[in-house]
């Protein structure tokens, strides 16, 4: 089994993003003339995100990019430090110590710095008799250099802390999420049962405060359950059960749970689905991607409307969609969705609350998957959420 010690490389990569040189290869790296093939289709938006920040920045840590090996593909943790002609890139397996991509980056600073500063000597030495004055300008570049190789180097160590206060974050609101979970789960049950047996003996305004409790418990428990959800997949704990079942049993699945919620507001919702293939994967998450979307299609959507849930194959994927008849939602704001606590300005049709934090879910269990996730929407048309997940067993 591979070590987290000996699960690091490093790529000397040019501005573009072509492959140059393959430094360190301990994770067993596919030959790819480009990043781009060196990582799997469904994460090429994650890859953009990671050159663009480069590009802005110069320097970047701290990604979990899939990456192609000759074991399959890899989930690895990468870096980035933008040089003068080239992009040093470098990464370890995720789950090894963030320190072995803060050693690999500053050995990979400290080669090129001691590169810069014997290339500009020997071109010194050769001018020195026709030209003094390359002497400060050798002193002004090798100054630069160090302070470069320096300022990545604290960079890296930030991103070092960062990533172990953000693994102490998740582990704090995993702990405090799991306290709450019980108490509010006794209330809900406890006020509903009140509700149920008391209900002809109590007046209109005490059964309209007790059914306030039991609405805010059971939105406070929702938000506990999202943040368990979001605490173990950012912890790196999300475990996928994996099995084999046709696209028409998760959209089954899915629509089912969401009857009720649907009923109460008058909603129709039905399943448009031209092909049902098979897909391997965790049944239960993606039923829990799938309903959530289907759960925002009914809340954002008219009383008296339809959601049409569907399912169409493209080649080696499947695309599994949910649309409504909402206000749709403009264009600047689509960016949020996807991202903690996203929201927009487009209100609940039924007043209903929101954690922000289902689409993030959502995404992340998708990506988990090797699949992508988005949204197509107009406004004043409605929306169309969608998931591409791969056929095959990824």
């Amino acid at each position: 089994m591979m070590n987290a010690e000996s699960a690091v490389f490093a790529l000397h990569v040019d501005p573009d993003g072509r492959s140059l040189e393959v430094v360190v290869d301990g994770l067993g790296l596919l030959t790819s003339s480009t990043l781009d093939h060196l990582v799997p289709e469904g994460s090429q938006p994650k890859l953009s995100g990671f050159w663009s920040q480069l590009q802005t920045s110069g320097a970047v840590a701290g990604w979990e990019i899939p990456v192609r090996t000759t074991s399959g593909i890899r989930a690895a943790v990468l870096g980035a430090s933008r040089l003068s002609d080239r992009v040093a890139v470098v990464g370890h397996l995720a789950g090894a110590d963030v320190y072995d991509l803060y050693d690999e980056l500053s050995s990979i600073n400290n080669e090129q710095s001691t590169t810069l500063r014997n290339a500009l000597k020997r071109v010194a030495r050769l001018e020195a008799n026709a030209e003094r004055s390359t002497s400060p300008l050798l002193d002004d570049m090798t100054r630069l250099a160090n302070e470069m190789g320096m300022l990545q180097r604290d960079l890296a160590k930030q991103n070092a802390a960062l990533q172990r206060l953000n693994r102490q974050k998740n582990q704090l609101i995993g702990m405090v999420a799991h306290d709450l979970r019980n108490p509010l789960g006794v209330i809900t049950q406890f006020s509903t049962l009140v509700r149920t047996k008391a209900g002809d003996r109590l007046g209109s305004r005490e059964t309209k405060l007790l059914g306030r409790i039991e609405q805010t418990a059971r939105f406070m428990l929702h938000i506990v359950e999202d943040l368990l959800d979001l605490s173990a997949i950012e912890s790196g704990e999300i475990r996928l059960e994996s099995s084999s079942f046709s696209t028409s049993t998760l959209l089954d699945e899915a629509v089912s749970l969401e009857e009720l919620r649907a009923s109460n507001k008058q909603t129709t919702v039905t399943i448009e689905s031209t092909d049902s293939p098979t897909v391997h994967g965790d049944l239960r998450k993606l039923v829990q991607v799938l309903a959530n979307l289907i759960s925002n299609a009914i809340k954002y959507g008219p009383p008296d409307s339809t959601v049409i849930v569907g399912s169409e194959q493209r080649g080696d994927r499947v695309r599994l969609s949910v649309s409504d008849q909402g206000p749709g939602i403009p264009p600047e704001e689509c960016s949020r969705l996807f991202q903690p606590f996203g929201t927009t300005s487009v209100k609940a049709t039924g007043g209903e609350k929101s954690t922000g934090l289902g689409l993030l879910i959502a995404r992340k269990v998708v990506e988990a998957h090797a699949g992508t996730i988005g949204v197509e929407t107009e406004l004043g048309m409605g929306s169309t959420f969608w998931v591409e997940l791969p056929c095959k067993r990824p």
